[in-house]
């Protein structure tokens, strides 16, 4: 039997992104993440990301890993990478985004 875990550019999840215009960037896979296993093998799917990464961060950037697991064992995996690019921020725009936040808790 076939078992396709995630397809092609799917979204695994979100990572936290640290100093970066945005807080979280989407992860998607690189390709599709699939496998032919025998009937009756128990299968599992991994994703191995960190919880924060720091900015910047581009399209395309790897920041993990899908894999397919049979019995403790890799039997297929894919990249995941970022799906769009967080820029870093600079003093000033941390200063603007505080400032922002800051009147915003002040308005009634």
């Amino acid at each position: 039997r076939s078992e396709k875990a995630m397809d092609d550019g799917e979204v695994a999840q979100t990572v936290r992104v640290n100093g970066g215009f945005t807080d979280s960037v989407s992860v998607v896979t690189d390709r599709s993440l699939s496998v032919a296993v025998a009937v009756g093998s128990h299968t599992e799917t991994v994703i191995d990301l960190p919880e924060s990464i720091e900015a910047p961060v581009r399209a395309g950037d790897i920041l993990g890993k899908a894999q397919i697991k049979s019995d403790g064992i890799v039997i297929a995996e894919c990249n995941l990478v970022a799906a769009g690019t967080v820029e870093k921020r600079d003093y000033f725009q941390s200063l603007k985004r505080l400032l922002r936040n800051w009147l915003i808790r002040l308005q009634p």
